[in-house]
């Protein structure tokens, strides 16, 4: 019954927060979590991170089925639509492996005490560009606009 408990705080909503809270420590001045905008992609980062001139993306996933479905998703296969110039899966432990991965992605996994273990991530400026992506720049400045628009109003809930 303990390990039902533990498992089940690796929710979608945690790994969230979790993620949002690397994204400070990494150094991003700015990170919020699953701000749906009206983006021309569709695309809802689950947490997206602004750090001077790049932006890290954060996709969490608690399940193996739920990975490969976004696979299928228009800005996956066509990942110039994407968002972030950094990409980065967060999950429970082998959930997706590292062979898994799509090009040019990161990979972290999170334990039931938030506590991340990188698995495939770049290393300082020498592998950075192993990592780098080109990004949808557009749907970035619309999801801005909409946070910026939504903490002008006084509606920030959706800041951790």
């Amino acid at each position: 019954m303990q390990g039902q408990s533990q498992m089940s705080k690796l929710t979608h909503n945690f790994l969230v927060k979790r993620a949002i809270k690397w994204l400070y420590s990494y150094g991003c001045g700015f990170a919020v979590g699953e701000i749906r905008s009206f983006t021309v992609s569709g695309e809802i980062p689950d947490a997206i991170g602004f750090k001077s001139n790049q932006s890290i993306l954060i996709e969490c996933k608690v399940s193996r089925a739920d990975f490969l479905k976004d696979k299928n998703k228009y800005f996956r296969q066509n990942p110039k639509t994407g968002m972030g110039n950094l990409r980065i899966y967060l999950c429970p432990k082998d959930v997706i492996k590292a062979e898994d991965l799509p090009e040019k992605w990161g990979l972290m996994y999170c334990d039931e005490k938030g506590k991340l273990t990188k698995i495939k991530m770049p290393i300082g400026n020498v592998d950075f560009q192993e990592f780098w992506q080109e990004k949808n720049c557009y749907d970035e400045a619309i999801l801005m606009y909409s946070c910026l628009r939504r903490i002008k109003q006084g509606k920030v809930n959706f800041l951790y």
